[in-house]
């Protein structure tokens, strides 16, 4: 990895242990990565404020409501083109979708900004924009709860 990336690993490690071991087995050859796991969410918060982008390399996500949270501080995201951030992540204007499990393309995406800083300032600013535009997480709630008042009205 390059010296210019520093990682750090943020989540909860006990959702899929055999995943999260793979993943530990292999910080460890790196001085450069900090394993926090799960953090409050105050701290999650700095994080991202300190942040330069957000890689999100999952299997498969559902909706991935770190995505938004990473646009609301202008952070371009890196995430798997399965479920979820399919909907959120447009590929080059407010990050990049990548196979999760092609190493290879996650690290060329972080290089790809690690090389060009005016990149990850233009498709930051698209991710600030994309979470302004987007619905927030109270008003499509809302929607959800009008429809299903509607369809139990209907029985």
């Amino acid at each position: 990895m390059d010296d210019k990336v520093r990682l750090k690993i943020i989540g909860r490690l006990d959702l899929e242990p055999d995943y999260a071991e793979r993943i530990l087995d292999r910080a460890v050859n790196f001085p450069n990565v900090d394993v926090l796991g799960y953090v409050e969410d105050n701290v999650l918060r700095e994080e991202m404020k300190k942040c330069d982008l957000l890689v999100l390399p999952s299997r498969y996500e559902g909706f991935g409501l770190v995505i938004l949270e990473a646009f609301a501080f202008g952070k371009p995201v890196i995430s798997t083109c399965r479920g979820g951030p399919c909907s959120i992540v447009s590929d080059g204007e407010n990050g990049f979708l990548i196979d999760p499990d092609d190493e290879n393309d996650i690290a060329e995406k972080i290089d790809y900004f690690v090389d060009n800083p005016s990149e990850l300032v233009r498709i930051g600013d698209n991710a600030r924009r994309s979470y302004e535009r987007s619905e927030c997480w109270e008003y499509s709630m809302e929607r959800v709860r009008v429809y299903l008042k509607q369809v139990s009205n209907l029985r």
